[in-house]
């Protein structure tokens, strides 16, 4: 009986150890692409207070300059922050697939333009 409570513990010691591992994880992932999404409204908005969206399109400004590479997980999140933070949002579209980035194959890239 002894041994058997001894290897219940040592199992539950295990378990518990896994599990404050798995939300940490969560937690950090979380916080990740909570940063990304708060980094991409942050650049939307400095091109809309630079000036309107048809000025923009007039000058043909390389949205690349404003919008980096995102892990493809957060790039649908980033854009429900983008549509909430401003009204132009929906003048934003994603044209283009979803593509390997060269630098490292579990980034993708979006292709941006104006509606």
């Amino acid at each position: 009986a002894g041994v058997e409570e001894m290897l219940l513990k040592k199992q539950e010691a295990v378990v518990t150890q896994v599990m404050k591992r798995w939300h940490k994880y969560n937690y950090l992932h979380r916080r990740e692409k909570i940063r990304a999404s708060w980094r991409i409204v942050k650049l939307f908005r400095l091109i809309v207070i630079r000036g309107t969206v048809r000025r923009k399109c007039a000058a043909k400004v390389s949205l690349g300059r404003f919008i980096d590479v995102f892990h493809h997980n957060h790039l649908r999140l980033c854009l429900r922050r983008l549509k909430a933070a401003t009204i132009y949002a929906s003048r934003f579209i994603i044209v283009g697939k979803m593509v390997n980035s060269l630098r490292k194959g579990t980034l993708r890239a979006g292709f941006y333009t104006w509606a």
